[in-house]
């Protein structure tokens, strides 16, 4: 009974999926839908792809929830390196920031993930952005002793000088 409940649920988030894409929508109706995805408080791996397909099909790439956070953020605090790889290359800003005022690359840095952060980077993320304590990517790097993304972003920061 249960193994047929979870492929009732599999089906219906596939047959949502489907409907989504092959509905004509306005490229303004499909940024309400992702507006209205976004604002859940906690976003299920399989709604990734409903993101991903409001998005091919014209959704805004940098459209925010109404807790000001756009789905790169979402993607980058849930540690998903596919999701961020994806909105960076369908227009998601790199520079993004949360409702906080902490630009994508800081939260990245804070999670030590450093997949997006090394993705942001090469993307043009601005390494010298600040967050809402005034520190940048490099100096949250020191503070919390994350040694790898310290030396990548010293890296680049030399690059870039």
């Amino acid at each position: 009974m249960k193994k047929v409940y979870i492929n009732l649920v599999l089906l219906s988030s596939i047959a949502l999926c489907n409907n989504i894409v092959t509905m004509q929508k306005t490229p303004v109706q499909l940024d309400i839908e992702l507006h209205e995805i976004l604002n859940r408080l906690y976003i299920r791996p399989a709604t990734y792809n409903i993101i991903k397909d409001l998005i091919l099909n014209g959704a805004n790439a940098n459209t925010k929830n109404r807790f000001g956070n756009n789905a790169l953020v979402i993607a980058t605090y849930a540690g998903n390196i596919d999701m961020v790889n994806f909105l960076i290359s369908h227009g998601a800003d790199v520079n993004s920031k949360d409702s906080n005022g902490n630009p994508v690359l800081i939260i990245a840095t804070k999670k030590r993930n450093i997949d997006i952060v090394e993705s942001l980077i090469n993307s043009g993320a601005n390494i010298d952005a600040k967050g809402r304590y005034g520190a940048n990517a490099l100096q949250i790097a020191e503070m919390t002793g994350s040694r790898d993304i310290k030396r990548l972003l010293e890296e680049h920061t030399t690059e870039k000088n």
